[in-house]
């Protein structure tokens, strides 16, 4: 799929660690040198979970909390960030 993606004008496709700041801000400052915009941002990164919640580690639900919730967060700060 990101070889598809990767073949359209003006599309930047990056591997983000989203639950990592300095990737987030990284990736986002590396894109906006190379095009000065960024008019979409596609935020798939996601982690699932199956089984009873009971079951789970707390370690585990965080880090489904750090992806799923905190990277969508930290991701549109990162850009909405330099149209403030």
């Amino acid at each position: 799929m990101q070889k598809n993606w990767r073949a359209l004008p003006n599309v930047e496709v990056v591997d983000i660690d989203v639950t990592n700041d300095e990737s987030v801000i990284k990736a986002f400052e590396q894109t906006l040198a190379k095009h000065s915009t960024i008019d979409v941002l596609i935020n798939n990164a996601g982690v699932a979970g199956y089984g009873v919640w009971e079951s789970w580690t707390l370690d585990q639900i965080r880090n489904m909390f750090e992806v799923n919730f905190y990277g969508v967060i930290r991701t549109y700060q990162a850009v909405l960030a330099k149209y403030a």
